[in-house]
């Protein structure tokens, strides 16, 4: 659980250091994602009774660094154009 509160953090300090906008989306998303795997490979490395390679963690990251790109880039084209056709300026 204090691993999706990190990540809450990591996210909720970019959204007001940086203006919204695809570039930062996909950034904060990276970060994000990278967060989560370096914290629970850190975490299954020490609790676990198996020794996880770095080259694992390597490997999952730049796996999942593309789809995090995509994806985040769908959602965001998506988000934005509900917003526009409905005339929403914020969510309450």
């Amino acid at each position: 659980m204090a691993l999706f509160l990190v990540i809450g953090i990591v996210i909720k300090t970019f959204n007001n250091l940086f203006p919204e906008n695809i570039i930062t989306t996909n950034l904060i998303s990276i970060i994000s994602v990278m967060v989560y795997h370096i914290i629970s490979f850190i975490i299954l490395n020490l609790v676990s009774n198996i020794s996880y390679d770095f080259m694992l963690l390597i490997n999952i990251i730049t796996h999942s660094f593309i789809m995090t790109i995509i994806y985040t880039t769908i959602s965001y084209f998506g988000i934005k154009y509900i917003f526009n056709k409905f005339n929403i300026k914020q969510i309450k």
